[in-house]
């Protein structure tokens, strides 16, 4: 018996991505989650899975902090096969040199951090939905006794300090729903959210309170109930979000009926 719409969307278990794939255009939701078309990836979700992947390795103890940069070397062509776009060929040298530089400078001293979590999935159940988020770090800090949520993030900051801001503005959901899930999941208590930007070789500290984890649970919660009650899941074919039509989307090529 094939299920419709709202049979998937009471049962589906929600997460970041999916809802931001829905704001970004509901009709690229509906090809993934309720149709379940087989897409295809982009050059910057496979880099930025790569790169997630060596730093989920030395955190795991899977790799030496001095074997990182020839990991990421030996690898890089294995796991880097989608093209770039026409105008961005210039960039494929540039991704893969930000990443090299990146790795054979990175810096820890795990000796000050107990690692809590790494990468581990974290399911939630609240009113009459589920959703699960998925951490990239979460350290203790055995000096200042305090819990940190660490982000990696393979866009790269512009020095430009409204679009920076912007940026960094467009994370915060996803970090906030993520302390709230760790508090009432794993009685964890996150006192510092640090994006680390890999390309950029920075780290930027946000701001935390308890008003941030509550109003971005009824954004999500509001999400959630609008996705709901959708029913023309229309392409957003607006001019700002091209890039994404053209370089980003799963279903750029061939599947999506409104770039024929």
């Amino acid at each position: 018996m094939v299920e419709n719409s709202q049979e998937i969307l009471q049962k589906m278990v929600f997460s970041n991505s999916s809802i931001n794939t829905y704001l970004t255009c509901p009709y690229s939701f509906k090809l993934n989650y309720l149709e379940k078309k087989r897409g295809v990836g982009s050059i910057f979700s496979e880099y930025g899975i790569f790169c997630h992947s060596v730093l989920e390795r030395y955190f795991k103890g899977q790799l030496d902090i001095f074997d990182l940069s020839s990991y990421y070397e030996e690898n890089y062509y294995k796991e880097i096969t989608q093209p770039f776009p026409g105008f961005m060929q210039n960039s494929a040298e540039t991704y893969y040199q930000d990443g090299l530089s990146f790795f054979e400078t990175f810096s820890f001293n795990k000796e000050k951090y107990e690692i809590k979590i790494t990468e581990d999935k974290i399911n939630r159940k609240e009113k009459d939905f589920s959703w699960v988020v998925k951490p990239d770090l979460v350290l203790f800090d055995r000096q200042n006794k305090k819990y940190i949520l660490y982000d990696y993030k393979t866009e790269k900051l512009t020095g430009n300090k409204k679009q920076d801001e912007e940026k960094i503005e467009r994370h915060k959901n996803q970090f906030y729903l993520y302390a709230y899930s760790l508090l009432l999941e794993r009685k964890i208590t996150i006192e510092e959210i640090i994006i680390l930007y890999i390309r950029n070789k920075k780290e930027v500290s946000i701001p935390i309170s308890r008003d941030n984890l509550l109003e971005t649970f009824e954004w999500f919660s509001d999400v959630i109930a609008k996705i709901r009650l959708e029913k023309d899941w229309q392409p957003n074919l607006s001019k700002e979000n091209k890039f994404f039509c053209d370089n980003i989307c799963s279903f750029r090529k061939d599947i999506c009926e409104y770039r024929k």
